[in-house]
């Protein structure tokens, strides 16, 4: 079966946003219905700061994976943020179970090797100045 956990493995969005999701998949009921932890409870699941949880919650939004509702009371004070997992327009559905498998390790180990190099490129980078420092 494919699932809203599957769709966000499945993203192009950075592991940390991955990270939020997967926070926010934890509270969501079976069915999807959405589901509304405190910043504060996404924070000490993920061990971000706040305004690293804001920032992945926006890049989930705009990667489609998720729409944010904001409940208020009859005063206009918040009460709650609802988040709603979503499928992003170009989101492949399952072909099977051995072929998700297949594709999600795959992307995995790119995005692994990705960002991989990037950090490789950042140390070297880092260690060119700290050489020519004086």
């Amino acid at each position: 079966m494919w699932t809203w956990r599957d769709a966000v493995r499945a993203s192009r969005v950075a592991p940390l946003t991955k990270l939020v999701c997967y926070s926010i998949a934890n509270y969501l009921s079976d069915v999807g219905s959405g589901c509304f932890p405190s910043i504060q409870s996404l924070i000490d699941d993920t061990g971000l700061s706040n305004r690293s949880v804001a920032t992945h919650i926006q890049a989930a939004i705009d990667a489609g994976l998720l729409v944010v509702e904001r409940r208020t009371a009859t005063d206009g004070r918040y009460l709650r943020t609802l988040y709603l997992p979503r499928f992003p327009d170009d989101a492949v559905l399952a072909r099977g179970p051995a072929a998700d498998t297949r594709d999600a390790m795959q992307s995995a180990h790119a995005e692994l090797k990705t960002t991989a190099e990037r950090r490789r490129a950042a140390t070297v980078h880092v260690k060119e100045v700290h050489v020519d420092s004086p």
